[in-house]
């Protein structure tokens, strides 16, 4: 929505689809390459800001403003059109938010208390609605949260809450023949079950049946009473064994199997649409059989909603209607996870399990407000493997070589780059490479914490005092501080971690963007160890000075090494860059080969 608004800012109509090597036409991009390149500048004077919070000297929160600033990636990145500038800026008034709401925590209720605690739920609200990695930033705030809290548990006089705002309340409890549902998959990430007008390119050739992760139109089925039924006005409410025909309420296709191989999983039966209202066959029924109830209800045989799990096993075959969120269909059926009947008839997985989700019914009372009531935990867990199960469905594509991609190991220490258009002769190319000095030192500083935290608890575990030798002779800031009682590397640390390691177990493609909101936290930790190394080592005023001024200037120079490849390749790459690949896998200048090592 922000890039729109720059759009729309910039008189730009929504018909030139900025296509890779395409001429622009008379659209004022240069306006809407400096609205996101704002976003980018944001996050220099929001970083001494807040390295100001995290209590370093002003030339400590200078050197960390310095290296948000003069990082290439960076620079680079946000003078694209692109969210990743969006996204770092977010990530970074979040973090700003968080440590003045910590920084304020010895006055709650006060207006500058309540300020940033406001402020910290906007901003978590911005980073959030950027992309799905901007919940790790408020993971972080989430933890920070716990930590806090913890120090408040037992105190009784504080209420529980829930939450509000569902509109399960207006479904109806007991499900009936002629109800209309969506009816939702069991296992964890469990998807809805789904139906859309295209069909199966083999097999059956009949209307794909699949799971769908959103909700829409297409996730709506209807109970109907099985052929041959007699049709009555009386309301029947479904109960174990019952019969029922499941149609879809668009295509008015019947839920159907038969013996033909599942696409994917051949060893079991293909699910599809087929008929209609009026037509179908004995295989278009399925017989209801409940599984479980959840909560209090009795456990009498009712199909309820929310509450109620069951299985449909098809009454001609004896299988159950099953879907494996592992089993993704292709292109063809739009990587929606396959459905098919299950001939292992004793099954009792949970991909076979299923619950309706919501439910109409004109002629059933709304169940109110007491009812869906689930267990906290379980929904977590739901809640948490569905949100990575859509993040890790951007999968490469097994039948491509994508030479943009990267993977985790390959960011820490900067092994990689990435050209950002063609890289012909005759072209101006631009090359995604960060300023090293900052990433290198910036991952350093990871390790040089963790030793100087493990010297500090050994000394403080001798009960041999750490002191300063700065003239003041004061206690050494920082470190030890943290160690008793203050917590500024948690912050750091703990957002790096957050912002990394998650990206080793997602299967979805990674580029080395992805790696920019852990980078801004280990800048802060960085900065944050040399402020806090200077003053302890520095023996007077001038070996001081010489510190300061070597770290500026190395930060400094390399950005200035680094130029052509953020504001410009003019030429062949090989005459104005080869000096400037220091590492074998680096692609400025040779053609792409395959990473497979740091």
């Amino acid at each position: 929505m922000l890039v729109a608004l720059s759009g729309i800012l910039a008189g730009y109509d929504g018909s030139y689809k900025f296509e890779a090597g395409q001429e622009y036409p008379d659209i004022n991009y240069r306006f809407m390459r400096l609205f996101n390149a704002s976003f980018g500048v944001m996050v220099v004077p929001i970083a001494y800001w807040t390295a100001r919070e995290l209590r370093m000297s002003k030339t400590g929160a200078t050197l960390a403003a310095t290296m948000v600033m003069l990082d290439n990636a960076y620079v680079l990145i946000s003078r694209f059109i692109l969210l990743d500038s969006m996204l770092l800026a977010a990530t970074a008034f979040v973090v700003l938010c968080l440590t003045k709401f910590r920084n304020a925590r010895n006055k709650a209720f006060t207006p500058s208390w309540w300020c940033w605690l406001a402020m910290t739920g906007m901003g978590i609200g911005l980073v959030s609605s950027m992309k799905w990695v901007g919940l790790f930033a408020t993971a972080l705030v989430g933890l920070y949260t716990v930590e806090e809290l913890w120090n408040l548990f037992g105190d009784l006089s504080i209420p529980k809450a829930g939450l509000n705002g569902n509109d399960f309340k207006q479904s109806p409890v007991e499900v009936a023949y002629g109800s209309k549902v969506t009816i939702k998959n069991t296992a964890y990430g469990g998807t809805l079950l789904h139906s859309h007008r295209d069909t199966y390119p083999e097999g059956s050739r009949q209307q794909q049946i699949t799971c769908y992760g959103h909700k829409d139109a297409n996730n709506n089925f209807l109970f109907q009473r099985p052929w041959g039924a007699n049709h009555t006005e009386v309301i029947q409410i479904l109960k174990h064994g019952d019969v029922v025909r499941l149609v879809h309420e668009l295509s008015g296709r019947n839920l159907h199997s038969h013996r033909i191989h599942a696409p994917l999983t051949v060893e079991h039966w293909e699910v599809s649409g087929y008929g209609n209202p009026q037509k179908g066959d004995a295989n278009d029924e399925w017989v209801l059989e409940i599984v479980g109830e959840q909560g209090s209800k009795a456990r009498d045989g009712t199909l309820r909603s929310l509450s109620t799990t069951f299985r449909l096993r098809h009454r001609v075959l004896g299988c159950v209607l099953t879907a494996d969120r592992a089993k993704a269909l292709p292109a063809w059926g739009s990587r929606q996870t396959e459905v098919y009947c299950n001939q292992n008839a004793q099954t009792k997985s949970s991909s076979s399990i299923w619950n309706i989700e919501q439910h109409w019914n004109s002629n059933l009372k709304p169940g109110g407000g007491a009812h869906g009531k689930s267990a906290f935990w379980d929904d977590f867990k739901h809640l948490n493997v569905a949100m990575m199960g859509a993040n890790n469905a951007m999968v490469p594509d097994p039948d491509k070589f994508d030479n943009l991609a990267s993977n985790p190991s390959q960011w820490p220490l900067l092994a990689v780059g990435m050209r950002m258009c063609t890289w012909s002769d005759s072209e101006i190319k631009f090359y995604l490479i960060g300023n090293p000095v900052v990433w290198w030192s910036s991952t350093a500083s990871l390790g040089v914490f963790m030793a100087a935290l493990a010297y500090y608890s050994i000394m403080l575990h001798r009960q041999s005092p750490v002191t300063s030798t700065a003239d003041d002779g004061a206690v050494a800031h920082g470190l030890q501080h943290s160690l008793q009682g203050n917590r500024e590397s948690h912050i750091m640390v703990g957002g790096w971690f957050l912002h990394y390691l998650p990206f080793w177990i997602m299967a979805r493609v990674t580029y080395l963007h992805h790696y920019f909101p852990a980078l801004y936290f280990s800048i802060l930790l960085c900065a944050y160890m040399v402020d806090h190394l200077v003053r302890r080592l520095a023996r007077n005023a001038f070996v001081t000075m010489v510190a300061w001024s070597a770290a500026f200037s190395v930060v400094i120079s390399t950005f200035i090494w680094f130029w052509p490849a953020t504001y410009g390749i003019h030429g062949p790459a090989s005459e104005t860059m080869d000096n400037r690949q220091w590492r074998e896998t680096w692609d400025i200048i040779d053609s792409f080969t395959p990473r497979t090592f740091l």
